[in-house]
């Protein structure tokens, strides 16, 4: 399936990064920043990273038909949940956009869209993902490392990620 993966060193946002050049980057463009300075969540809550700790990434779908939102959320999340418990760290869904390991949260989405019509121009998804950040200033977060008890190689985990999600993109028949 044709992708194209970006990472970046530092960025505003992710989501603001795809958002303003969707119109030069193509369905399924992911980007991954190490820092975020203007990571942001649901009703523009700042989304708490450390520098290089976190996986902070967003997906470009393009063409995606009004009512084929709930799939993407879909897509999203059973493919975290399904990654996170291969990985060892067992989630559960605490709608509408965020994944807990019992009562703290370990992951959260943010998904933005601009329309035209019945088809979205884009759908821009942004995924945050503790995972090796141990202190938070909320003692309702947690981590893959907290979780674990080990160090998490931010790389592996987010290719592993990218591949997850493009194979089991074609089941939930967004586009």
């Amino acid at each position: 399936m044709t992708h194209t993966v970006m990472e970046f060193g530092r960025l505003g946002s992710t989501n603001d990064l795809l958002k303003e050049w969707h119109g030069a980057f193509g369905h399924l463009t992911f980007v991954r920043t190490d820092e975020q300075t203007q990571g942001r969540g649901q009703f523009d809550r700042h989304w708490e990273s450390k520098a290089g700790q976190n996986i902070l990434c967003s997906i470009l779908l393009k063409d995606v038909a009004v009512d084929r939102i709930r799939h993407v959320r879909s897509w999203i999340f059973e493919t975290l949940m399904t990654c996170l418990n291969k990985w060892h760290v067992n989630t559960t869904f605490k709608a509408p956009n965020d994944l807990l390991v019992g009562d703290d949260k370990i992951a959260g989405i943010l998904i933005e869209t601009k329309t035209s019509g019945e088809r979205f121009d884009y759908v821009v998804t942004g995924i945050g993902l503790n995972v090796n950040q141990t202190t938070f200033k909320t003692d309702k977060a947690t981590s893959m490392k907290k979780v674990t008890g080990h160090d998490i190689d931010l790389k592996r985990i987010f290719n592993e990620l990218v591949q997850a999600m493009l194979a089991a993109y074609p089941a939930y028949q967004i586009t």
